[in-house]
């Protein structure tokens, strides 16, 4: 599991920019959620958190929902 512990850090006020991070994010999660178990092989979870405060936890939910 990676985790972004200053988000306000790595994140820019522009949801353009956002997306340069969460939208390959999304991509590495689906990615893995995608590929079936292979014998032998465990299933790979891929899981990036990101920290922030709780009263920017439901903005910052709904944004990378849409990713």
């Amino acid at each position: 599991m990676q985790s972004i512990e200053n988000p306000n850090a790595a994140l820019s006020e522009s949801s353009e920019e956002r997306g340069i991070l969460l939208r390959p994010l999304n991509d590495v999660a689906k990615f893995w959620a995608g590929k079936p178990e292979l014998p032998g092989q465990e299933r790979i979870t891929f899981q990036a958190v990101l920290l922030c405060p709780p009263e920017a936890q439901e903005e910052a939910l709904c944004e990378t929902r849409t990713y």
